[in-house]
Parts: C-alpha cells; sequence; structure tokens
C-alpha cells in the first residue's frame, strides 16, 4: 500500500502557457512518478487540487515529440507543502 500526502498546486500561467504547450506538475521519488497536466482556462488560470507534497517542478515538453521520447525542460522548482495550496505565477 501506498500513502502520499498531497497539496493543491494553483495559479496563472501566463506566456508559458502558450497554444499548444505541454505544461505538467512533475514530482518523484526514485521509480515512483507523478505527472500533472496543468490545464488553463480563460485568463491562463489552473489549478490542481490535489499533487503530491514535496519538492517538484513544473515542467514543458514538446508537442511534437512521442511522450516517451521526451526530456522535459523545467521552468521552475517548487516546494508544494501537505494541506496547503501553493500559489504560483508563469
Amino acid at each position: 500500500s501506498l500513502e502520499l500526502q498531497t497539496g493543491t498546486l494553483e495559479g496563472t500561467l501566463g506566456s508559458a502557457g502558450g497554444e499548444g504547450e505541454l505544461l505538467f506538475y512533475r514530482w518523484q521519488r526514485g521509480a515512483l512518478q507523478c505527472l500533472a497536466p496543468l490545464v488553463p482556462v480563460v485568463g491562463g488560470r489552473f489549478r490542481c487540487a490535489r499533487v503530491p507534497a514535496g519538492r517538484g517542478a513544473l515542467v514543458r515538453m514538446d508537442p511534437g515529440r512521442p511522450f516517451e521520447e521526451q526530456t522535459p525542460v523545467v521552468l521552475r522548482e517548487l516546494l508544494v507543502e501537505a494541506g496547503k495550496t501553493l500559489l504560483i505565477e508563469l
């Protein structure tokens, strides 16, 4: 069994969330990895209600390459605290 503490991630993507961009919150511990897509709505706002707590990063992937061939570009490293909301602006 696996128990993960979670937090909330929300904010505005601004220019980083352009048309066709693939942006994710990435969290990894050993072989365990979580990729949460950032899906902006009007004004570039996004909200991920539950992401794994701890150190992670916002990453961009190339929409023109297959997923297994991706080398994510780190846009910003983050620290999500358990039970709290982290607000970010890109």
